[in-house]
Parts: C-alpha cells; structure tokens; sequence
C-alpha cells in the first residue's frame, strides 16, 4: 500500500509537495519528480485535462522501494509566489529546498537522491546535479515527439522496465 501526505515545504515560497512512500521503517532513496512548464499540478492534472502522468510515475518508483515527492511548481496550486517574474534559477532553487527538507525525513537516505525531471523539469535536474551534496543522479524525460495516448502509455511501459534495470542507487 502507498502512503501520501500532502505538505507545505517553507522556503524562498511555500511549496506543495506530496510525499509518497511504502513505510517509514528504514531509509529508502529518494526521487524528486520535476514537472515541466505550464500549469499542471503536482500529479499532472489540470483544468480539463486528468493524466495522473506525475502521480503514475510517482506510484511506479514507491513500488519499487523508493520515497517519491511530486510538488506544484512556483506559482501554481498550492505554490503560489507573489508576481510572475521569476526564472529557471528560482526554479532549481525551490527544488534544491526540497531536497534539502527531504533530507531530514527520517525515511529519506540522504546520501542517495535522484532527481528526475520532464521537459522543463528536465533542465532543472540537469542543474541540480551539477551540486553532487544535493542530488547524485538524474533521469531527463522528453515526451514532445509523442502523438497519440498509446505512444505515451508505450513510453510508460518502455519507462518502467528502463527503471526497473537501474542499480547504482537503490544497490
């Protein structure tokens, strides 16, 4: 059974972010999902529009014995930052705060943190491990070339089993 709880992360903003895992009874590795541009929310809904894309992934990486946080990008949903002029450095520092609060968990390793990222979210975990002390690794996803509903469930699928051969962190 996944777990969820919904929090406020402080930092520069407040943060909403949903922390998802299976127990707390012993340190697990950490991916931080980083959604891309536009006004989706932290599963990957929006007005109109219900893909749980960001909630699917999210569920698949628990599943396979990691702690999971999703969170609503600055200035959307329960993220709200005061004007709209802000940049991809603000960006990758609201990501940085929440690793750094992730780090505390006492369910988090804090030695083994991935940072995956889609589309614009991409880019910012590409920044983030640039900073070894915050995030070891990184997974980069770009779906734009996909067309059709079943090319993104076929990406899923071919996503997963990808996953699923990875050992460098989860050992």
């Amino acid at each position: 059974m996944i777990n969820e709880e919904r929090v406020i992360i402080k930092g520069n903003i407040n943060i909403g972010a949903t922390i998802a895992y299976k127990d707390k009874s012993e340190k697990r590795p950490l991916v931080l999902l980083i959604m891309g541009n536009g006004s989706l929310d932290r599963d990957g809904n929006s007005f109109g529009f219900k893909s749980k894309l960001y909630k699917d992934m999210s569920d698949m990486f628990v599943d396979m014995g990691y702690v999971c946080i999703r969170y609503d990008k600055r200035g959307t949903h329960e993220s709200k930052a005061s004007g709209i002029n802000y940049g991809l450095s603000d960006l990758v520092d609201d990501a940085a705060s929440i690793i750094h609060y992730a780090k505390k968990l006492d369910n988090v390793d804090e030695e083994k943190i991935v940072v995956c990222g889609h589309s614009e979210g991409a880019m910012i975990a590409t920044l983030l491990t640039k900073n070894e002390d915050l995030a070891k690794s990184s997974i980069r996803i770009s779906l734009s070339h996909l067309t059709s509903e079943e090319d993104v469930l076929n990406f899923v699928k071919v996503f997963k089993e990808e996953v699923n051969k990875l050992r460098s962190i989860r050992g």
